[in-house]
C-alpha cells in the first residue's frame, strides 16, 4: 500500500493544523502511526521505512555518547530520536518538589542541537530529537515530573526563571518498565511495574493526564505550541526517492492530532514469566500510552537468551497502538529479519549501536535501496574523532580535583568503549583492556594507543560483524543499572 493510498482509504479525522506535516516535517509518534497505517512492511516500496530509535542505557548511552554520535559523525544521519538514560524519580526525598524540579530542569531539549563556537544551540530543529526516560513506582510523583516537563511555563515559575531559561518540552516522556537490576526493582521500579499491569495502568494514565492538561493549560492555540515545541519535529529525509514531502505532509494530515507531549513505554516481556505480557500490553494502552516498545526478555532472564522476536509480532497483534521492536540488533541483516518477523513499526537499537555506531546509516540505507556508505578508512577516521569528541566532553565535565582519578576515569570510559568497538580484537584485549587503569601511563597515552588500533583494525573488525554478534556478550554484570 501506497502513502497515498492509506491516505485515500483513512476514515475521516479530525483536521490539523494546516502546517502539520509540512515540509517533509513529521513527529515520532506521526511516523510510527503511519507505519501501523501501513502495514509495517520490510520492503520499501510498500511503506514508508522505520524509524530508528536510540535506546536509553545507562551510562553507555549518555550526553557524552549521544553527542559523539551526534557532533563526531556529522555528514551521515544517525538515528531519528535518541533517548536519555533512565532518569529515576526521587520518591523517598525529603524535599520531593525541590529534587523534581532538579529532575526536570536536568532535561535540554537542545541537547543535540547544532552548537556555535561558545556551545550554546543555535539551531533547535537542526538537531537530533531527545526523548526524555523516568523511573518510579509512584504515579502521582511520576505525574508531578511529567507536568512541569510538558510546559515550560510550569518549569519556569517553579523554578522562578525567565520562560526563555526552560528547556523546550521533550518530544516524548517514556515510562521505564525494563530495567532488570535488583535495587530497582526492589523499590517497585522498573521491570517490577511488570508484576501488576493495574499500577501499570494507574502510572500511565496519571503520567497522560499530567503531560496533556499541563500543555494545554498553558499553551491554549496551536501557533503558541508549535513556537513552544520548535525542537520537536525531526526531518524526515527525501533522499531515498520512496516519497516526496506532498505526499508525507498529506498522509500526516489525516492522522488524528497526537498528543503535544506523547507517554510511551519500554518494557520487557515480563518479571518471573511471560504470564501477564498480554495484560501489560493492554494496560499500556488503555492508559493512554502513545506507543510500546518492547524488549522481549524478561526480568528473571536479563540479557543472556536470545531476544524472543515472537513477543513483538504478538504485541503487534494485541494492540492498536504502534509497536517497536528492540532487542539483539547489530546489522542491517537483524533489522530486516526482525520487521519480515514482526512487523514492528520502529527499531530500537541499543547496545548495537556501541557495537557499530554506523548502524543506523546501514540499516537505513539498505532498507532503502541506498549505497550511501564510506569506506573502512573513512569510518575509522570517523571513529577516532567520535572517540576524541566523547573523551573531550568527559574532561571538560570531570570536576575532580585529584588529576590522576580523573584520568583513571578517562581510561575507563575508553576501555568502555574500546570493549563495543573492538570487541573480539584480541590486540585491544591482550594489551589495553586487561591492563588496570591504574598501571597506565596516562589517558593521553591509552588514548593514542586506542585510535591506532582503530585506524589498523576497523576493516578487519568490521567483516567479523558479518558474524551476527551476539550483544549479550556484553552483559556480564547481569544488567546492572541497564534499562
Amino acid at each position: 500500500m501506497s502513502v497515498a493510498a492509506a491516505t485515500t482509504d483513512a476514515a475521516p479525522m479530525k483536521k490539523r493544523p494546516s502546517g502539520a506535516g509540512a515540509h517533509g516535517r513529521v513527529r515520532l509518534t506521526e511516523h510510527l502511526q503511519l507505519r501501523r497505517r501501513l502495514g509495517g512492511s520490510a520492503s520499501p516500496s510498500l511503506s514508508l521505512p522505520p524509524p530508528l530509535l536510540l535506546a536509553p542505557m545507562e551510562r553507555l548511552g549518555d550526553a557524552h555518547f549521544r553527542g559523539a554520535i551526534q557532533h563526531a559523525i556529522t555528514h551521515i544521519r544517525g538515528p531519528d530520536e535518541m533517548c536519555t538514560e533512565f532518569m529515576r524519580v526521587p520518591e523517598k526525598s525529603s524535599n520531593f518538589e525541590s529534587a523534581a524540579l532538579a529532575l526536570a530542569r536536568s532535561y535540554d531539549a537542545l541537547e543535540l542541537a547544532k552548537r556555535d563556537d561558545d556551545d550554546r544551540a543555535t539551531d533547535a530543529a537542526t538537531g537530533t530529537p531527545l526523548a526524555f526516560q523516568i523511573m518510579g513506582g509512584d504515579a502521582e510523583k511520576l505525574a508531578h515530573v511529567a507536568r512541569l516537563l510538558a510546559s515550560p511555563k510550569k518549569l519556569a515559575a517553579a523554578a522562578r526563571i525567565d520562560e526563555a531559561e526552560a528547556s523546550p518540552p521533550p518530544p516524548r516522556i517514556d515510562l521505564n518498565c525494563g530495567c532488570p537490576a535488583n535495587l530497582v526493582t526492589g523499590k517497585g521500579a522498573g521491570s517490577s511495574l511488570l508484576r501488576t499491569p493495574d499500577v501499570l495502568h494507574d502510572i500511565v494514565r496519571a503520567m497522560v493526564n499530567a503531560a496533556t492538561e499541563s500543555a494545554n493549560e498553558d499553551y491554549d492555540s496551536d501557533d503558541a505550541w508549535a513556537a513552544c515545541a520548535a525542537s520537536f519535529a525531526p526531518r524526515v529525509s527525501t533522499s531515498e526517492g520512496i516519497f516526496d514531502d506532498a505526499a508525507i505532509a498529506e498522509a500526516v494530515r489525516s492522522l488524528p492530532p497526537p498528543p503535544r507531549v506523547p507517554v510511551s513505554v519500554k518494557m520487557r516481556s515480563g518479571f518471573d514469566d511471560t504470564s501477564l505480557f498480554v495484560d501489560n500490553l493492554l494496560a499500556a494502552q488503555e492508559a493512554g500510552a502513545s506507543f510500546v516498545t518492547i524488549h522481549p526478555r524478561t526480568k528473571r532472564e536479563g540479557y543472556k537468551p536470545e531476544a524472543d522476536w515472537s513477543l513483538i509480532a504478538k504485541a503487534r497483534d494485541v494492540l492498536h497502538i504502534p509497536v517497536v521492536g528492540n532487542g539483539d540488533v547489530t546489522s542491517l541483516e537483524d533489522a530486516r529479519r526482525l520487521l519480515a518477523e514482526t512487523g514492528a513499526d520502529g527499531i530500537m537499537i541499543g547496545r548495537g549501536a556501541a557495537i557499530d555506531p554506523f548502524v543506523f546509516q546501514r540499516v537505513r540505507s539498505g532498507l532503502c535501496g541506498s549505497d550511501d556508505i564510506q569506506t573502512d578508512a573513512e569510518e575509522a577516521e570517523m571513529l577516532v574523532q567520535m572517540l576524541r569528541w566523547h573523551v573531550d566532553s568527559i574532561a571538560r565535565a570531570q570536576k575532580n580535583p585529584d588529576a590522576r582519578k580523573a584520568q583513571i576515569a578517562r581510561i575507563d570510559r575508553m576501555k568502555l568503549l574500546g570493549k563495543f568497538l573492538l570487541h573480539d580484537n584480541a590486540n585491544f584485549r591482550d594489551n589495553l583492556l586487561r591492563q588496570p587503569s591504574s598501571e597506565q601511563p596516562s589517558a593521553d597515552a591509552f588514548e593514542q594507543a586506542l585510535v591506532a588500533l582503530l585506524r589498523s583494525e576497523w576493516r578487519s573488525h568490521r567483516r567479523t560483524r558479518q558474524r551476527r554478534a551476539r550483544v549479550n556478550t556484553f552483559s556480564g554484570d547481569r544488567g546492572r543499572g541497564k534499562a
